[in-house]
């Protein structure tokens, strides 16, 4: 799931490539979006996977290469930054999981 849609292949109009990272050009009911890819295929596949359990991607300014944040809306929600280049991708990835999996709000 890139871009937020359990079936993004049906619903994606054009994919773009941008030195590191992946563009897939997407509409859903929100209308049109671009959801980048994140270069290490670990990281990805938990960001996908918190996508599956209905967490938003929000892309982010400076460092972090985005935020996640989960289905409760309110303010204390939980979030969680991810990193563009950790210091051991696999670790990072296992953290975001395991933070999906612990949110106490899904």
């Amino acid at each position: 799931m890139v871009c937020g849609v359990p079936n993004w292949k049906a619903c994606c109009l054009v994919v773009a490539f941008c030195g590191d990272f992946v563009f897939a050009l997407c509409g859903d009911r929100n209308g049109l979006h671009v959801a980048p890819r994140h270069k290490n295929d670990d990281i990805e596949y938990a960001i996908q996977y918190a996508e599956a359990h209905n967490w938003r991607f929000v892309k982010s300014e400076g460092h972090p290469f985005c935020r996640l944040k989960c289905p409760h809306a309110a303010r204390g929600g939980c979030t969680m930054s991810v990193w563009s280049t950790p210091k051991d991708p696999f670790l990072h990835a296992r953290r975001i999981m395991r933070k999906v999996d612990n949110c106490p709000h899904h």
